[in-house]
C-alpha cells in the first residue's frame, strides 16, 4: 500500500456523504436547498406594504419608495444587511425613517436605534423624522468627546423613561 490518503470505496463514500459529512464543497444548488429548508422551518410573517404605511404622515411614499421599504423589511426579517444606494433625491432618507417606523409600529421595537449621518445633513434628518414619522423619538448627538460622554447618561435616562411610559 502506498503512503498517503487512505482510499475509501465508492459505496462507503456515499454512506459518509448521506449521513452529513460536510467536508466536500457544496454546490450553489445544495446551499440554496439548505437555506430554503431552514427558512421553511421558521414561520416568519413578512409584512409587505402595497401603499404608504399609515404611520407615515404629511405625505405618501411613492411606488418605488414602498418597494424599497418592502425590500428593507425583507432584509431585516431575514437577518440580512443591506445598503440603499441610488441617485440623490429619490427618498433614501424617507425609506430609512419608514423602516424605523415599521420597527416601532409593527414589530414593537421602539429603539433606541442609531442612524449615523454626515454632519452637514444632521439637521435635515432631524426635520425629516419630525415631518414623516412624528411618533419616532429622534435625538441629535453632536459635540466633542467630552460633550458626548455627558450625553450618554442623559440618553440612558431618556430612553428608559420612554420605555416605562409605553
Amino acid at each position: 500500500m502506498k503512503p498517503g490518503r487512505p482510499r475509501i470505496k465508492k459505496d462507503e463514500k456515499q454512506n459518509l456523504l448521506s449521513v452529513g459529512d460536510y467536508r466536500h464543497r457544496r454546490t450553489e444548488q445544495e446551499e440554496d436547498e439548505e437555506l430554503l429548508t431552514e427558512s421553511s422551518k421558521t414561520t416568519n410573517v413578512c409584512t409587505r406594504f402595497e401603499e404608504s404605511p399609515s404611520y407615515v404622515k404629511w405625505g405618501k411614499l411613492r411606488d418605488y419608495q414602498v418597494r424599497g421599504l418592502n425590500w428593507l423589511i425583507s432584509l431585516y426579517e431575514n437577518g440580512i444587511n443591506g445598503i440603499l444606494a441610488d441617485e440623490m433625491g429619490l427618498g433614501k432618507t424617507l425609506q430609512t425613517i419608514s423602516l424605523l417606523g415599521y420597527m416601532k409600529h409593527y414589530r414593537n421595537i421602539p429603539g433606541p436605534h442609531m442612524v449615523l449621518v454626515p454632519k452637514s445633513t444632521l439637521h435635515n434628518w432631524m426635520n425629516e423624522f419630525k415631518r414623516w414619522v412624528p411618533t419616532l423619538r429622534a435625538v441629535c448627538l453632536i459635540g466633542d468627546k467630552d460633550q458626548r460622554v455627558s450625553l450618554d447618561v442623559i440618553l440612558v435616562l431618556v430612553f428608559m423613561h420612554s420605555k416605562s411610559s409605553m
